[in-house]
């Protein structure tokens, strides 16, 4: 059945504004009557959404996310009370819209946010997480009347430059278009034209923007890292991935700046961390590391966290993309955190095959299978790490072969 929703989905696009999804939601009365925490950015976005999620399920609230969400079968990003939604009740909403979906030519990363708007509004969550897919400002995700407590924009990299803007400061400009009048926004790491903006941008709408302070004593520990964020010590994440860091910072402080109507203590903190878990992020499986990076900002994350992730042994990359990733980027940062890197392709849409690399196959050669050069990659190299890299859709299409 999930192939069959997938090849469904498939028929619908994806796409970014000059959509008729508002006139969708009019036609709909779609609404979310319950407080909302809206995430957008450049990167990070997803594991936020999950700490946030395992926080506040520790804490006893019914919790609804709309997060992480790929047109890969399973991967519909769509959860309550930390449950993914059964398959019989995403058919079931599917089905009753799909004429409509159809009439208003919606593209797939929308019919997606309708099915888990109209779920959500059948299991009245006490908390609803959403993640804007890309930018903000015109993500389906961002309704007109939405009850946001809490806005986050983790990041502002220079990603989606054909429809977000081409400098730092408009693409952190149009992930913040989530936020409403009166709401906190909370920024991650950024430039200071980006902070300018957005400050400027908050105060018009009379909100307050909260930046994230910095984590100290970040150490690895029996495969965890440790680290302290006041007023907290000690904070244990079940990854090795340092990356994940500045994103659980801010989980913590979106969760102080909601404390008083959304309250939890220290332990649900701690517990909700250790709850932790993204597929393909830093993740191994049947002795491959898998490591999902779309953009030069988790690229360039990525590199930094390799010897840890690897236990200090040399990497060696099987690397896909899709037309229009800004690998000239991305490759040489990687190249300079690993051995060797092999270009390879996906049998997904919009991945570049051979004949798309060949301005960089004398330095990254071509290997066409990518689980048969990563079990020859293994034989090669046996005691040293193989990593599956690249588009975060590869990883997890390379995932869901292993398994």
């Amino acid at each position: 059945m999930d192939e069959e929703i997938q090849n469904a989905l498939s028929a619908f696009p994806f796409q970014y504004g000059d959509s008729e999804w508002p006139k969708f939601v009019k036609k709909e009365k779609i609404s979310l009557p319950f407080p909302v925490i809206h995430v957008s950015g450049s990167s990070g976005k997803s594991s936020v959404c999950r700490f946030l999620e395992g926080i506040y399920q520790e804490a006893g609230y019914k919790v609804a996310v709309f997060s992480d969400y790929r047109l890969l079968p399973g991967q519909y990003g769509i959860r309550y009370d930390a449950h993914s939604i059964e398959e019989g009740d995403f058919c079931r909403i599917f089905e009753s819209k799909k004429k409509l979906f159809a009439k208003f030519s919606l593209a797939w990363n929308e019919i997606l946010c309708a099915v888990a708007l109209s779920y959500f509004a059948e299991k009245k969550p006490d908390l609803v997480i959403l993640e804007a897919g890309i930018g903000g400002q015109f993500d389906p995700t961002n309704l007109e009347d939405l009850n946001t407590v809490l806005a986050i924009v983790t990041s502002g990299g220079l990603d989606h430059t054909d429809v977000l803007g081409t400098t730092s400061s408009e693409i952190a400009l149009d992930c913040a278009g989530i936020l409403k009048p009166g709401c906190p926004l909370l920024i991650g790491s950024m430039d200071e034209n980006s902070k300018s903006a957005l400050l400027d941008f908050a105060k018009s709408l009379g909100s307050k923007l909260q930046e994230a302070d910095a984590y100290h004593f970040a150490h690895l520990e029996n495969g965890f890292f440790h680290f302290d964020y006041t007023p907290y010590k000690d904070l244990v994440l079940p990854s090795k991935a340092s990356f994940f860091l500045p994103d659980a910072c801010l989980a913590l402080e979106g969760v102080r700046l909601i404390q008083e109507s959304f309250p939890v203590k220290e332990e649900d903190i701690r517990k909700g961390f250790l709850d932790f878990h993204l597929d393909g992020r830093g993740e191994s499986l049947d002795g491959f590391l898998l490591c999902g990076a779309s953009n030069d900002e988790s690229t360039r994350a990525l590199a930094s966290s390799l010897p840890a992730l690897s236990g200090g042994k040399p990497v060696h990359v099987l690397y896909a993309s899709k037309i229009g990733q800004n690998i000239a980027l991305m490759l040489p940062v990687l190249a300079n955190a690993s051995s060797s890197i092999n270009l390879t392709g996906c049998p997904l849409p919009d991945f570049r095959a051979k004949e798309d690399y060949f301005l960089y196959e004398e330095d990254y050669p071509y290997i066409e299978d990518p689980l048969l050069g990563g079990k020859g990659l293994k034989e090669r190299f046996p005691d040293d790490c193989i990593a599956f890299a690249g588009d975060l859709d590869f990883v997890l299409w390379v995932r869901s072969q292993l398994e």
